[in-house]
């Protein structure tokens, strides 16, 4: 019975790996042109590196929203959008509204105490 399990899902991989279909948009009347792939692509790449050991890279600005029960944010913008993101391990000498920094971090999977921002760890970090 096992073998039989393994080789229905084997089948059902295989079926399913080996038949492309066309990109078609929402109403499935016009295919996706090249240009409109590239353009995808190219918001892909806005999103910060993440190098081996899960960390990434940015710059950002920190912003004070102490008045929102948050404290000091860090405004990135990825994907052309800005994003708000919670150092749980924020020197104070980096507590200044509006400074430009240069950073290494990573997420946290601590839960965060803002409701506008992901967490995040910093393992480096510098004034831009």
């Amino acid at each position: 019975m096992k073998h039989i399990a393994i080789a229905l899902i084997l089948l059902t991989l295989s079926i399913g790996c080996g038949t492309r279909k066309d990109a078609k948009s929402s109403d499935q009347s016009e295919i996706i042109s090249d240009e409109e792939v590239d353009n995808q692509l190219d918001k892909m790449n806005d999103v910060p590196d993440m190098d081996v050991n899960g960390a990434f890279s940015s710059t950002g600005i920190i912003r004070d929203k102490s008045s929102e029960n948050c404290g000091f944010l860090v405004e990135m913008i990825i994907e052309e959008e800005p994003k708000l993101f919670e150092p749980l391990n924020l020197d104070s000498a980096f507590c200044v509204e509006g400074m430009s920094v240069e950073m290494i971090y990573r997420f946290s999977r601590r839960p965060s105490n803002c409701l506008i921002a992901l967490p995040i760890i910093i393992d480096k970090i510098a004034v831009k």
